[in-house]
């Protein structure tokens, strides 16, 4: 009971908070070109063998949209979190028929928390940002030029998500900024594909958004 207490009190402080020291609200949208490694091991006629190989050459697109909450808690420091809805799209070459490919498409409601460090505070302002964020699996599909049918049947309910980011502020009026931000982002947990192997998602993109202070 008290870590579940603690743990809510870290994730809703900011919203207490707003009013007690500088706060801002964004709106933000972001794209970028999603990747993944797939890892796994199994063993076949007595020998061991381990995968952990980068599909760089099937990607595609994703794209999420959604709204910021943060809070200054120390000088040129905030604590942000936020509700984002994510979609990521790949073709790769299909499990079932080798000759041809498939594309999947997987929907996601993100809960960000992250902390934001901005590094100056002139008209053009830079920043660097990291945090984790709680991705809720909402659906997944695979379709091939003649069916389509779910990727996979136990796909978890939620994963988390390294953020790693950076990016520069223009302050376009007294209390609104608009900024780009270039982002790294990782799935920790990996879909299982099969009985030995898992994918986990990277991806390279960029967010711009427009900053509200309050």
């Amino acid at each position: 009971m008290k870590k579940t207490t603690t743990i809510l009190a870290f994730v809703f402080a900011p919203i207490f908070l707003i009013g007690q020291n500088k706060s801002t609200i964004d709106a933000v949208f972001s794209t970028g070109f999603s990747y993944f490694n797939e890892k796994g091991e199994f063993i076949q006629d007595g020998t061991f063998f381990q995968l952990d190989t980068r599909r760089e050459d099937d990607s595609g697109m994703a794209w999420r949209f959604g709204i910021n909450l943060s809070q200054e808690f120390a000088r040129d420091n905030f604590y942000e979190m936020g509700l984002h809805f994510v979609n990521i799209n790949f073709t790769t070459g299909s499990n079932w028929f080798p000759t041809s490919n498939s594309d999947h498409s997987f929907t996601f409601l993100e809960l960000p928390l992250a902390i934001r460090h901005e590094l100056n505070a002139k008209k053009l302002s830079s920043y660097v940002k990291f945090g984790i964020a709680v991705a809720f699996h909402l659906d997944s599909s695979t379709s091939f030029s003649s069916f389509e049918q779910a990727f996979v049947d136990d796909y978890p309910l939620f994963n988390y998500v390294a953020t790693l980011g950076g990016g520069f502020e223009y302050h376009f009026k007294e209390s609104v900024n608009i900024y780009f931000q270039p982002t790294f982002r990782y799935n920790l947990i990996g879909i299982e594909i099969s009985e030995y192997s898992k994918y986990h998602f990277y991806n390279f993109g960029v967010d711009i958004g427009v900053r509200g202070y309050l």
